[in-house]
């Protein structure tokens, strides 16, 4: 961990020096002459802004070239096409290849009248189909005047409830219009925490039976983890977004993300909690490597793509 953030403050430092060095400490330069190129800047913020993870998307150079899900590369020289042509859903399944791992045995310390005296980690949730519950697909990067209407401004409450010790949601996205209401159906009290890098924090006691409000106008770059302080066992995974190009998989392993913007390039990424960004695969019978989690795709209008995702179990090992 240490590696990384001591490699992400040299980069800056070199980075700063070349400027240093290009334009002197103390000569009078021209602006015109000097004016950055607005894309090359957009490209060096997201560069910094990934190096200073701490957790999955470190390395700079994959930022620059990387493999795609559809055999190319993805390279600041692509230019997109100016607008969509139309809209389009993508749609799949993702399943196990071998036998799955056994998910850990957690340590019930409190409240065992609530909450039980044994329990499991549910990590890993595989259907009796070999359908991998809870993968978080999501589109990258998707401007604002390329989304469909029905992917903006959800205005409706998130609903996030916890019983018997358990967060019911283990993975699950939002959208940044979306107040989100986190409910106690317990009949003890109990803590919600997370801390999200871009939004706020939040760390509140919800009642027995009650319930609290919390609404962020940041989207996140990856999943933030929930925890309860007083029954520390407890874990989900939330994710803000700014739009509703997202989809966690069901008990079978399906997933359906409708009306992605069509004709052109589109970056989508595949997350679980154990490997966090997936990256072996193989789809429809094609073994791939998803850089980061991230594959592109350009879908037709009107169309459906479906797309069936095995992963090995040695990846959640």
């Amino acid at each position: 961990m240490q590696t990384r953030s001591t490699g992400s403050s040299i980069s800056k430092i070199v980075l700063a020096g070349a400027l240093v060095f290009t334009l002197g400490c103390d000569n009078r330069v021209s602006i015109d002459r000097y004016a950055p190129n607005s894309q090359s800047v957009s490209k060096l913020r997201s560069l910094l802004e990934e190096s200073g993870d701490e957790d999955l998307d470190g390395d700079l150079d994959g930022d620059l070239s990387e493999e795609s899900g559809d055999g190319g590369a993805r390279t600041e020289n692509d230019s997109p096409a100016t607008n969509p042509t139309g809209y389009a859903t993508l749609r799949g399944q993702v399943i196990i290849r071998g036998v799955p791992p056994a998910n850990p045995e957690l340590t019930v310390s409190r409240d065992t009248d609530m909450c039980g005296t044994s329990a499991q980690d549910l990590q890993l949730v595989v259907g009796a189909n070999g359908g991998i519950q809870n993968v978080l697909i999501y589109a990258e990067d998707i401007p604002e005047a390329w989304c469909n209407p029905s992917a903006l401004e959800v205005s409706e409450d998130f609903i996030f409830d916890q019983k018997n010790c358990v967060f019911l949601t283990r993975v699950a996205a939002f959208q940044t219009s979306q107040k989100m209401k986190i409910l106690n159906s317990d009949p003890k009290g109990h803590n919600t925490d997370f801390s999200p890098r871009f939004g706020a924090s939040y760390n509140q006691l919800i009642a027995a039976g009650g319930y609290g409000y919390y609404q962020t106008e940041a989207e996140e770059k990856q999943p933030v983890s929930v925890k309860c302080a007083i029954h520390p066992w407890m874990q989900a995974w939330l994710f803000p977004r700014s739009n509703g190009y997202f989809a966690v998989t069901d008990a079978e392993g399906n997933f359906e993300v409708p009306n992605l913007p069509a004709g052109v390039k589109i970056t989508l990424r595949a997350w679980h909690e154990i490997p966090k960004y997936i990256q072996n695969v193989t789809v429809s019978g094609e073994k791939q490597k998803w850089s980061k989690g991230r594959f592109n795709r350009t879908l037709e209008a009107d169309g459906v793509l479906d797309l069936s995702v095995t992963i090995d179990a040695g990846e959640f090992d």
